[in-house]
């Protein structure tokens, strides 16, 4: 378009053809506005292109997007035009509407980016902090888990026989604990033990600072490999890492999932079975990318 009006009197057209082309033509003005608005919105496409990838975990990505664009609206350059500070101005306030930082999504967006490496280098220490302390908690109650579910269902088994027998409730605890004795005892001759709750706390506190130091040191590196690389030195965190960065961080994989579906299970393929259907949506794009 540009070119077309710088060129327009070379033009093989009418005078009045020409005459209506600069009437048509953008002021300096015009122009000074659209390019401060491809500068301003360039970030969010570019940020919104990073977090509708497939192929690597994008929900840690949001917050480290979310924030780097906040800083770069907040930014004032000394060479910035009125007009683009008035626009950043705007935009910013809009953005902080969206991602209130007392929101408790917005809290559940850094709790995700904390197990991203760029996610974890724009936390403060607070944020760290306070993650932390819940991760600890987490394996604490995760350390607790085995035994306890073992031992429940042992209880369930003889809390139905001691129902019948009308045992006193002093009779069940001790009965309880007498179990967990012969467990604890059981375990130990086959050379594994019952969790320690201290051991477990220790552990992880050990893994959380090995986390931080590699982060540090590889925050430019992307989840996906991060974790691969690094993962076998904390198995806990890892563990969690897989639960919290498996959430996509846009509806584009599930936007894409049921246009699949829709194109696989078009009235041509009506007879296909349910289950066919789900298991050649899900190996489509990994025969694309065997074949590529």
């Amino acid at each position: 378009m540009l070119n077309l009006f710088e060129n327009k009197g070379k033009l093989p057209i009418p005078t009045k053809q020409k005459e209506k082309l600069t009437l048509l033509e953008i002021s300096s003005d015009d122009w000074t506005l659209i390019n401060n608005l491809i500068y301003l919105l360039k970030p969010f496409y570019e940020a919104t292109s990073l977090l509708s990838g497939t192929k690597y975990p994008t929900i840690g990505l949001r917050l480290f997007a979310i924030q780097n664009i906040k800083e770069y609206l907040e930014k004032e350059d000394d060479d910035q035009s009125e007009i683009l500070t008035t626009l950043k101005k705007f935009v910013l306030q809009s953005l902080n509407e969206y991602f209130d930082e007392n929101d408790p999504q917005y809290k559940l967006l850094v709790l995700y980016g904390y197990f991203e490496p760029l996610g974890y280098s724009i936390l403060s220490t607070a944020e760290k902090t306070k993650i932390e302390r819940g991760i600890k908690q987490k394996s604490k109650e995760l350390s607790k888990a085995p035994n306890s579910n073992t031992v429940a269902s042992a209880s369930s088994i003889s809390s139905a026989h001691i129902s019948q027998s009308a045992t006193p409730k002093s009779n069940i605890n001790t009965q309880n604990n007498n179990n967990n004795k012969r467990l604890a005892s059981f375990l130990k001759s086959i050379d594994k033990y019952v969790p320690n709750e201290r051991a477990s706390t220790k552990k992880i506190s050990e893994e959380i600072s090995l986390y931080g130091s590699l982060c540090r040191s590889n925050s430019s590196i992307d989840a996906l490999t991060f974790w691969k690389v690094n993962g076998d030195q904390m198995p806990l965190l890892k563990e969690m890492a897989q639960v919290y960065l498996s959430t996509p961080g846009t509806s584009v994989p599930s936007e894409s999932a049921f246009s699949t579906s829709a194109y696989i299970g078009r009235k041509e393929r009506a007879r296909l079975s349910p289950e066919n259907l789900s298991y050649t949506v899900f190996l489509k794009d990994k025969l694309l990318s065997s074949i590529n």
